[in-house]
């Protein structure tokens, strides 16, 4: 298994935020997490991530517990994030904020600019904006450099959160099946996202938040079918 999270507690203050949460990922599966605002979609990634510390449970990413490192040794172990909201540094130049994602493999030149070319390869229009600053790209654009910038640093497992969140249904279509794309070429993907519909139109296996804890779980066509996904979460 790439990635198990067991029984994973995480507070802000005194307030839980996740209960007892448990999943897992295996190699070049593409899973999502879904579920409303405020359930804890968000808080998990950075719990995973170390952005944010459990107080209980057990996070393993290829049999090595990674609850106790810091960010930084997460991300050179091979886990990236590109977060919700993008986080974008809206002054800087496309081509500085990819950088930025390669910062822990600064001193590989060589390797940055092969990745550097992947992901323009992948993101034609980053090439062509790569000089413009951030702040000035589409909503589309920006959500692409936030994916590309992940992707610099060569993650063995890319997480993304809410990356359909303020975006046009076609824009949405076209950065959804860049994410079906990357994880067909062996990519192991965890996306976050509240739209389930789309979500699990791509997805292997999904689960469900709420309130902190996991719901529901299973194969992606049949949380598509189940009746409590639909209702809640499709609107069907």
């Amino acid at each position: 298994m790439l990635l198990e999270v067991v029984n994973i507690d995480t507070y802000y203050g005194d307030a839980q935020a996740l209960k007892g949460v448990s999943f897992n990922v295996a190699n070049s599966e593409l899973v999502t997490i879904l579920g409303a605002n405020g359930m804890g979609k968000t808080t998990l990634l950075k719990t995973i991530t170390g952005l944010l510390k459990p107080k209980a449970g057990t996070i393993k990413f290829y049999e090595i517990n990674i609850e106790r490192m810091s960010t930084y040794d997460i991300v050179a172990a091979g886990v990236s994030l590109a977060p919700e909201g993008r986080g974008l540094f809206a002054e800087m130049s496309v081509l500085k904020n990819l950088l930025l994602g390669a910062y822990v493999h600064r001193d590989d030149k060589l390797g940055n600019k092969e990745m550097m070319d992947n992901v323009f390869e992948l993101f034609p229009i980053l090439k062509e904006r790569q000089h413009q600053a951030a702040g000035t790209l589409s909503g589309g654009e920006a959500q692409m450099l936030a994916i590309g910038r992940a992707l610099m640093a060569r993650p063995k497992l890319l997480m993304l959160d809410e990356p359909s969140v303020g975006l046009a249904p076609q824009i949405v279509a076209h950065i959804f099946n860049i994410i079906k794309d990357l994880n067909n070429r062996g990519m192991t993907i965890v996306v976050a996202e509240q739209n389930a519909a789309m979500a699990l139109s791509i997805a292997h296996r999904g689960y469900v938040l709420e309130t902190g804890e996991v719901s529901i779980t299973g194969e992606a066509k049949a949380l598509l079918n189940d009746d409590r996904v639909k209702r809640v979460y499709i609107g069907a």
